[in-house]
């Protein structure tokens, strides 16, 4: 056994001299003390974490310390059109680090920063104090741009998020096929705020699941990035209409900010 151990590590060695780990970020090959979350330690620094217990307690927003008055302080959007979900929370802020790897995942099928990515949102959704979800989901995309891209980012991050979850003994529920989208949505870019929180996003539930949702006391909805959160909102929405009873969390790897 002891043998065949010593053989095992030195094959880990020879492919790592071969085909060295390097960080997803920057490219840089890894130090042996890196290597467990595919960055190095400057890359890390340029990820921006949410501090929850300073932001929107709806829809997670960082909000300066002079307008965090109390524990049940809003932002003034969420204040104005009263989202459909009982809270939503990011791991980072979009800036810098945060923004390269999902630009990177979401354009280049660079996969590495998964493990890091799930990590970070794991540790969001414990500090926020979400209740433990009976379904997780994600956002979908339409069965067209899933055939010419090959993949959704949204679910390469909840399959993410899913297994540092397991790697942390809880097991979740995953449900790959909730939310179905069943048309194109017009590009939040050409929208304001308000045409962005208020555009329809053609996402219905999947038939078959209609009596699981009607059942579920809380839902996880995951995405990589909020930005107004109109998508999030309008998923949202959907699910509460089919069960007015349930409360939809919403969690994201990324925040957009404004400043």
């Amino acid at each position: 056994m002891r043998s065949s151990h010593i053989v095992w590590r030195f094959i880990c060695k020879l492919i790592d001299c071969v085909v060295p780990e390097c960080c997803f970020v920057c490219g840089n090959v890894l130090t042996s003390n890196e290597k467990s979350d595919w960055i190095c330690s400057q890359c890390d620094k340029l990820f921006v974490s949410i501090n929850q217990n300073e932001c929107c307690q709806k829809c997670g927003y960082p909000m300066p310390k002079e307008n965090f008055l109390d524990e049940h302080s809003q932002c003034q959007s969420c204040a104005h059109y009263k989202p459909y979900f009982i809270m939503a929370r990011s791991a980072m802020q979009y800036r810098d680090g945060a923004r390269r790897a999902l630009l990177l995942l979401k354009f280049h099928f660079n996969t590495d920063g998964l493990k890091f990515i799930g990590e970070q949102m794991y540790k969001a959704y414990l500090r926020s104090d979400t209740p433990r979800p009976d379904i997780v989901c994600f956002v979908p995309i339409t069965r067209r741009k899933l055939f010419f891209k090959g993949f959704n980012h949204a679910a390469l991050v909840a399959n993410a998020f899913i297994y540092a979850a397991r790697e942390h003994g809880d097991n979740l529920n995953l449900v790959y096929d909730l939310l179905v989208k069943t048309a194109k949505t017009q590009q939040s870019k050409e929208l304001n705020q308000a045409g962005r929180l208020q555009k329809k996003h053609f996402i219905k539930i999947n038939d078959k699941h209609f009596e699981t949702v009607r059942k579920a006391k809380n839902i996880l909805v995951i995405d990589d990035i909020m930005t107004t959160g109109g998508t999030l909102n309008n998923v949202a929405k959907i699910i509460t209409a089919i069960s007015p009873m349930c409360n939809v969390y919403c969690l994201t790897f990324a925040r957009t900010m404004l400043y």
